[in-house]
């Protein structure tokens, strides 16, 4: 029996400049160069650096771990290894301009559905909140 996705999220386009900062702040995880393609994903997002600054209208940071990216500065990423979404990244300019998305379902191939487990019980409490 296949279980139903409860999730949906919305695609994310962001411009992350890098200017004088040593990285962008983020830190990566996807299959090998030679593994199956199961896409790349952002697994931390470091305080005080680049990436942590994309804020959304509340000040939330909008890039999180469990987020897939789906491309870096106009290069699909999705069938990549890590390693070429990494060279992708280093290959461009001072900016990165990245196409994300939540996708617990793919990400619980790496954490073992902690996401996805983490998310259906926030949305159960909300649920039973609003009952």
């Amino acid at each position: 029996m296949v279980e139903a996705n409860p999730f949906s999220f919305p695609i994310v386009r962001v411009a992350i400049a890098k200017r004088d900062e040593p990285s962008y702040g983020m830190t990566f995880i996807g299959p090998e160069n030679n593994g199956p393609r199961t896409g790349v994903f952002i697994t931390r997002v470091k305080p005080d650096l680049p990436a942590s600054r994309e804020v959304d209208d509340e000040g939330k940071c909008v890039i999180k771990p469990g987020m897939r990216i789906l491309g870096m500065n106009g290069k699909s990423v999705q069938e990549k290894s890590k390693t070429e979404a990494v060279e992708i990244l280093q290959g461009g300019t001072l900016t990165c301009v990245m196409t994300l998305q939540l996708d617990p379902e793919g990400f619980a191939f790496y954490d073992n559905g902690a996401l996805k487990a983490q998310l259906l019980a926030e949305t159960e409490a909300i649920d039973e909140a609003a009952e």
